[in-house]
Formats: structure tokens, C-alpha cells, sequence
């Protein structure tokens, strides 16, 4: 019972905080809305350059890598091609949902989290 009454206190609170959120986003003037989408840009850059770090560092493989960055890039293009604006920050994490459990490295918003989300070990510290 405390259970049910927590999940759903939360989905008000998240409901109450996301909705005025998004809306904002919608009410943007054309030139805020470039301006969105050219910091998107610079945070898709700024992450591809952290997944180069983990590859250097052996956190992850090359492979692995190039298919990060890959699917960053086509989530850009996709939203590019669609209008979308990128979100405020609130979904899963890369783990996808209630079946994970423990350490998966999951990020806000299917975000890229850390190794442990690209298949490199759970829980091991990056330097």
C-alpha cells in the first residue's frame, strides 16, 4: 500500500514539474529554438569526445565506440528531420526500464550514462 501511494505521489510530482516544462519548450520563438538545437549540438559533441576518452582508456572498444556515436548522430538527424526539440531531461535510462537491476549506467533521458550502459564493466570507476 505505502508502495502504490509512493509510485503515485511521484508520477504527480513528475506530471506537475514535466508538463509546464515542455510546454515552455513549445513556446519558444524561432530563434531560441536554433538556439536549442545548436547547444544539443555542442552537448552530442562534447559526448562523443568523452566516449573517445573511454575508448582510449580501454573502458570500451572501438567498436563500441563508433556505435555510440553513431547512434548519436542519428538521433540528431532524426530529430533534425522531424522539428523535435530535445527534451527536458526526463525518460529511462539506457537500461530501458524496470528489468534492471544493480549498476547499469543509465543517463537522463536514454542518455548515454556511463561505460557500464556501453557494455564495458558495471561499476568500474573511469580515471
Amino acid at each position: 500500500m505505502k508502495r502504490r501511494l509512493i509510485i503515485g505521489i511521484t508520477m504527480i510530482l513528475v506530471l506537475v514539474f514535466a508538463v509546464p516544462a515542455f510546454a515552455a519548450l513549445s513556446g519558444l520563438t524561432d530563434k531560441q529554438k536554433q538556439e536549442v538545437n545548436n547547444l544539443q549540438k555542442q552537448i552530442i559533441d562534447l559526448r562523443k569526445q568523452m566516449v573517445d576518452k573511454y575508448v582510449e582508456a580501454g573502458q570500451i572498444t572501438a567498436e563500441q565506440g563508433k556505435a555510440i556515436k553513431d547512434r548519436a548522430d542519428q538521433a540528431q538527424k532524426y530529430r533534425e528531420d522531424n522539428n523535435i526539440l530535445p527534451g527536458a531531461g526526463l525518460g529511462k535510462g539506457s537500461c530501458g526500464g524496470g528489468g534492471c537491476r544493480g549498476n547499469c549506467g543509465s543517463g537522463a533521458r536514454g542518455g548515454f550514462g556511463g561505460p557500464a550502459a556501453w557494455g564495458g564493466p558495471a561499476g568500474q570507476a573511469v580515471q
